[in-house]
């Protein structure tokens, strides 16, 4: 019999970062707590988040989306559009561009935990928020 595996590497998201003037790579984690909603923002760099736990209630304002999802053996993403909302499961993960402006909740019972990759400029904040009329 065949010796079991003891070691995997997946990726689970790539992208070509916008280029930051003094860039900063980070990895971070958010607990989005049950009921709550970030605020509509955007990114001053790119970012990539993995969800590891709950589901992320997704929506797209601007700018398109890739969506790498854990169920798809292919690995090619899915593009998501303006308008378009999306339930994000663990071991899904989203590659969000500076352009895009989007929102997140999490409408599930349990924490939602999102790890974050991140390429901004040293010391910007690590989300903009921005004025959306009529709040979606």
């Amino acid at each position: 019999t065949a010796a079991p595996v003891a070691i995997t590497s997946e990726i689970l998201g790539r992208a070509a970062p916008a280029t930051v003037a003094n860039p900063e790579l980070s990895l971070g984690r958010v607990t989005v707590m049950p009921g709550a909603v970030l605020p509509v923002h955007y990114h001053p760099g790119t970012q990539i988040g993995v969800v590891v736990q709950g589901e992320l209630t997704y929506t797209v304002f601007t700018g398109e989306i890739e969506w790498y999802r854990g169920d798809d053996p292919t690995g090619e993403p899915y593009a998501i559009w303006p308008g378009d909302t999306v339930v994000i499961h663990p071991g899904d993960a989203l590659v969000e561009s500076p352009e895009s402006i989007h929102q997140g909740s999490n409408n599930g019972a349990i924490p939602l935990v999102i790890y974050l990759s991140t390429l901004f400029p040293t010391d910007a904040p690590r989300a903009i928020v921005v004025e959306a009329t009529p709040v979606p």
